[in-house]
């Protein structure tokens, strides 16, 4: 039996565009069965998201909260008073060696003091 072998790369070729066709395909339902997947736990993670728990605002009535309380007790006054107790003997401490620390001045003090702050 003679078989001609003229023909056979073209079926191969032919084949080999078929099988790739139908990977295709099949990554393709692969790949939306994923994005269906994602897209669910995405929607079910928003459901049970509170937002109250990062809110920005939240944060900020909680530290208006505090401050009013310092001011209501006068803790305020007090812990100011004690800065700049603190600030003058950090002051006199720099002004003994002022080649060390390059300060010339209490407010230059208070400046460097105000960029720390929180």
């Amino acid at each position: 039996m003679y078989f001609n072998f003229k023909w056979f790369p073209v079926l191969m070729a032919f084949l080999s565009i078929i099988l790739v066709w139908l990977w295709m395909q099949w990554r393709r339902k692969c790949d939306v069965a994923v994005l269906d997947e994602d897209q669910s736990l995405t929607e079910e993670i928003k459901a049970s998201f509170n937002p109250d728990v990062l809110s920005t605002n939240s944060s900020v009535d909680y530290e208006q909260e505090v401050s009013g309380r310092y001011k209501e007790d006068g803790e305020k006054e007090i812990e100011m008073r004690i800065q700049q107790e603190q600030l003058k003997e950090i002051f006199k401490l720099m002004e003994k060696d002022k080649e060390k620390y390059g300060v010339g001045s209490m407010e230059d003090v208070e400046e460097q003091m105000k960029r720390y702050k929180t």
